[in-house]
């Protein structure tokens, strides 16, 4: 496991994610610190599961896995902050789309 790659990674992530969520007028501090917790534990959560996925399951393609677990991601995310802004309609789609755009952008930075 590249450690360098990890932050790049995360870093990555939160970035990305945050203008999604930025563009969109989520300015709230309380969000803002969901967010970072949510995106870090996810991230490595993530980057876990699929490292240790790659060393056990060495004949079975990546993708077979990484989307599967990137849909979990997403909803995952998304339950989290559910449960602090009940209210916010949009939310869904908003993590839905700052995951598949950081997603996308990390698929053209680092490949599957």
């Amino acid at each position: 496991m590249d450690w360098i790659y990890l932050f790049l990674a995360l870093f990555l992530t939160l970035g990305l994610e945050g203008i999604i969520f930025f563009l969109f007028q989520y300015r709230e501090r309380l969000f803002w610190e969901i967010f970072l917790y949510t995106n870090i534990a996810s991230n490595i959560l993530l980057n876990l599961i699929v490292y240790l996925l790659r060393v056990t399951l060495t004949k079975v393609p990546d993708y077979c896995y990484i989307f599967p677990l990137e849909i979990a991601v997403i909803f995952g995310e998304w339950k989290i902050y559910h449960l602090f802004f009940p209210n916010k309609k949009r939310l869904f789609l908003l993590t839905a789309l700052a995951n598949v755009f950081s997603f996308a952008i990390g698929l053209l930075i680092f490949g599957l």
